[in-house]
């Protein structure tokens, strides 16, 4: 009654009731009773100044607006009193609020109407509810996602939402948590068997909302591999060493032997190369779930050491080592180390020779070499005595076994150049033959 001059009903242990066909219900006052049940096919008004209280701990305060609801009074027109007491306003469209609509303290329903979910089935849900009959659609889509070979998506994979209602959430809409997979989420994942499906799996909708789910795709990248041969150094005139490399970029605890193919190595640079700097360049694997990028390395040609410095009784090894333009090789008496050059050696001595002359003395025989495989020549280590081979020529050359005779002459031979053959010598002057390549 808007127009008494309290504006005000109450009542005591008595419920308020009040049920309507083809007319409206309208409250400018305030009404309270234990139990208020307000039900129309028409609408319902609250004027400004209107509240409406509920003191009962069941069935507070039921108001079914049916298409119109509004509500001039503000959040809190819907008031209960008993801390477990519950209003419920229903309404058949979102669009029959008109106003302000009331603080529930909770999240909305849809798709019920009083016939169809009268109170006493909302009974379990604590708190205000506001329910409308009408339903609303979401969708909801896997998020597509792409990743890097060896990453690892597992629980991480999201959804997106369409048609989700204010204050409305995944937590609201649905009791339990969506359940998204894909094959693709293992850090091992191949490239090649992708694109993997992300699948959501259907649920209804607690909440009430008409839902479509879609799936979308996680796409696999080759993770970058980056394979660099490594620095290495060589003397002239060597062959090239075994070439390595050194990979960055793996996952999973892989290695080389996870790769398809052989890793190989190729450069310009051969045993006759001059002194410099070469390429070595790494190729041979491939792998779908890597992207390799190959990093040349360098392979350093430097300068054989001086003779002098080469160990005694290295026979093989050295004798066509490359020297630069400006080295020579030092002088060497008996004593040094082991001689170089061999008979073997000729054809390139051909290119730049000069010679090195001493007199190895006097010597007892001129034997072969104690082994088949020795080149050059060796001095003679110790005192002579009768048993001591002298020095064994380079295998080609020299190679007499007989012991000489007494008081003969001195004779001279070039050792590495093939000399003549004289078995009769006391004493010896040696020429031996040096040269450069360029």
């Amino acid at each position: 009654n808007a127009s008494a001059p309290t504006n005000r009903f109450a009542a005591t242990g008595v419920p308020l009731k009040v049920v309507t066909t083809g007319d409206s219900i309208h409250i400018g006052g305030q009404v309270e009773a234990p139990q208020i049940s307000l039900r129309t096919d028409t609408g319902v008004t609250l004027e400004p100044g209107a509240q409406i209280t509920g003191t009962a701990r069941t069935d507070a305060i039921v108001v079914d607006a049916g298409p119109r609801f509004e509500n001039a009074a503000g959040t809190d027109a819907l008031r209960t009193t008993d801390a477990d007491g519950q209003w419920l306003l229903y309404m058949d469209q979102f669009a029959s609020l008109i106003g302000t609509e009331p603080a529930s303290g909770t999240f909305d329903l849809y798709n019920r109407t009083y016939g169809s979910t009268p109170p006493s089935v909302l009974r379990t849900m604590a708190g205000n509810r506001i329910v409308y009959g009408e339903q609303p659609d979401l969708s909801v889509s896997a998020v597509p996602r792409t990743k890097t070979y060896g990453e690892d998506l597992t629980g991480t994979l999201l959804v997106g939402f369409m048609g989700l209602r204010p204050g409305d959430s995944e937590a609201t809409a649905f009791d339990t948590p969506l359940v998204i997979s894909s094959t693709g989420t293992a850090g091992n994942a191949s490239v090649s068997g992708g694109p993997y499906a992300i699948n959501v799996a259907p649920q209804l909708s607690s909440q009430g909302y008409n839902v479509s789910f879609s799936d979308a795709a996680l796409s696999v990248l080759p993770a970058p591999l980056t394979i660099t041969a490594d620095n290495v150094t060589r003397d002239a005139g060597q062959p090239n060493p075994a070439f390595t490399a050194t990979p960055a970029g793996f996952v999973l605890g892989e290695t080389v032997a996870n790769l398809d193919g052989a890793l190989a190595f190729s450069t310009p640079a051969t045993q006759a190369s001059a002194m410099g700097n070469f390429a070595v360049t790494p190729t041979g694997v491939r792998s779908t779930n890597y992207s390799i990028n190959f990093v040349n390395g360098t392979l350093t040609v430097s300068a054989v050491a001086s003779v002098n410095s080469l160990a005694a009784g290295q026979i093989d090894g050295g004798a066509n080592a490359l020297r630069p333009d400006t080295l020579r090789a030092a002088p060497l008496t008996p004593g040094d180390a082991a001689f170089r050059t061999t008979i073997r050696d000729i054809g390139l001595a051909n290119a730049n020779p000069f010679a090195l002359n001493y007199s190895l003395g006097q010597v007892l025989a001129f034997a072969p070499a104690a082994t088949t495989s020795t080149q050059g020549f060796v001095p003679a280590a110790g005192v002579l005595e009768d048993e001591s081979q002298g020095f064994v020529p380079a295998a080609g050359g020299l190679d007499v076994a007989e012991e000489p005779l007494v008081d003969q002459n001195v004779c001279g031979m070039a050792v590495n150049l093939g000399g003549t053959r004289n078995e009769g010598c006391v004493s010896a002057s040696v020429t031996e033959t040096y040269w450069d390549q360029r």
